[in-house]
């Protein structure tokens, strides 16, 4: 809640949390030659876990934004 109703203006850490996630989905799928050393270790995770089978679960539109 804002400062003048008693809160303490703080964010919602849970859509906060859910947007930061969507956004590394986001830069994982991004089509450019990118090869970072983070995106091959996390590729390298996901072929352990069903690999990008495991991202289409659930993450909807509203997280993408």
């Amino acid at each position: 809640m804002p400062f003048n109703a008693g809160g303490l203006n703080a964010p919602d850490i849970f859509n906060y949390n859910r947007s930061l996630k969507a956004g590394w989905i986001k830069r994982y799928f991004d089509k450019k030659d990118n090869k970072g050393v983070w995106k091959t270790m996390f590729k390298n995770k996901l072929q352990n876990v069903g690999d990008t089978l495991i991202l289409e679960s659930n993450i909807n539109e509203f997280d993408m934004h």
